[in-house]
């Protein structure tokens, strides 16, 4: 189902937007306009780091990426503004947070 998502820009110079043909996840919406013919639109995905990410800044682009991107502007996250990177989890790390959200989540009914 992932497979289905592709990384597209928006419009000429606008922001880079998963889009998909169908509602792949929760996040995605159904989309007015039709884009390489996916309907539905989710999360931004940020010019520099290429992950998806809840809003985007446009500011502008370095020297480099200047050359590199042939763009003026980027559409970026705040992590790479301010020059941070995103901590990628394992999928065990994953798991680890979901076993220990679901032990919460049971303790607090037991307290109830």
């Amino acid at each position: 189902m992932i497979d289905a998502i592709q990384i597209l820009r928006t419009w000429e110079g606008g922001p880079l937007r998963q889009v998909a043909t169908e509602k792949v996840t929760s996040a995605f919406i159904p989309f007015a306009k039709t884009i390489n013919g996916c309907n539905f639109v989710g999360k931004y995905v940020c010019d520099r780091c290429l992950k998806p990410c809840g809003g985007l800044l446009l500011k502008d682009a370095s020297d480099v990426e200047k050359i590199e991107q042939k763009r003026a502007s980027l559409w970026l996250c705040e992590l790479c503004i301010a020059g941070r990177t995103r901590k990628e989890r394992s999928p065990e790390q994953k798991q680890a947070l979901i076993d220990r959200m679901a032990a919460a989540r049971a303790t607090r009914r037991v307290a109830e």
